[in-house]
């Protein structure tokens, strides 16, 4: 990414310098010792850091700051009661099968989940109850009518509050 503003940050002072066009950055002359190096990105993006050790006489080359965007889906999950229900939840693109699935959650006692970061894209879930009788749920159902249907997630999007409701 080009034109971040990047610091480097330790104990007594903070450095600040910007990335060039291919993504790379550097620091002139920091004094010995250790920094924490930190990436200003869009809040669409997770946050980036690392922390660097630099010894007298040497430099540190090649720190990488990797980032995702931060995409998140957030709700839970209930009976037909309302009723929360535990159980495990797995998120996959929606063009793949289920064996392809990105993340999984263990859904607790109060059914919530959140799970993220995900990149932009169309998501299915599928979900399984703790107890043996449940049969896997999946969401959003496809049915003749939608062959296809997702969830849409763009670039940094929180969908929150969602309710997958059991039948």
């Amino acid at each position: 990414m080009a034109d971040v503003k990047i610091r480097a940050i330790s104990n007594k002072e903070t450095f600040t310098t910007k990335s060039e066009s291919d993504g790379s950055f550097e620091f002139g002359s920091l004094a010995p010792g250790e920094y924490r190096v930190k990436a200003e990105l869009p809040k669409v993006l997770v946050p980036a850091e690392t922390r660097v050790l630099i010894k007298r006489g040497e430099s540190c080359d090649a720190e990488t700051l990797w980032t995702t965007p931060d995409g998140r889906i957030s709700g839970r999950v209930v009976d037909r009661k309302m009723t929360a229900e535990p159980g495990f939840l797995s998120v996959f693109p929606a063009d793949l099968s289920e064996r392809d699935s990105l993340q999984g959650y263990d859904v607790g006692k109060r059914g919530h989940f959140e799970i993220g970061p995900l990149p932009p894209g169309r998501y299915r879930f599928i979900f399984r109850a703790k107890t043996a009788s449940q049969t896997p749920f999946y969401y959003p159902e496809r049915t003749a009518q939608q062959p296809n249907s997702a969830i849409e997630l763009g670039v940094g999007q929180h969908l929150d509050n969602l309710t997958f409701v059991l039948r």
